[in-house]
């Protein structure tokens, strides 16, 4: 993760209240992410 700048601070309070909101959709979709990217890598390697 980059390092955040003097404007990032800002963005993030922005984002963070939607990200909690969706929270348990977003997990759901990275934890589907993760298996599909893992299931990939371990066909590749």
């Amino acid at each position: 993760m980059k390092q955040m700048t003097d404007g990032e601070p800002d963005t993030w309070r922005r984002v963070s209240p939607v990200r909690r909101g969706a929270s348990g959709n977003l997990s759901q979709q990275c934890d589907k992410a993760l298996d599909a990217y893992s299931t990939i890598m371990s066909m590749l390697y």
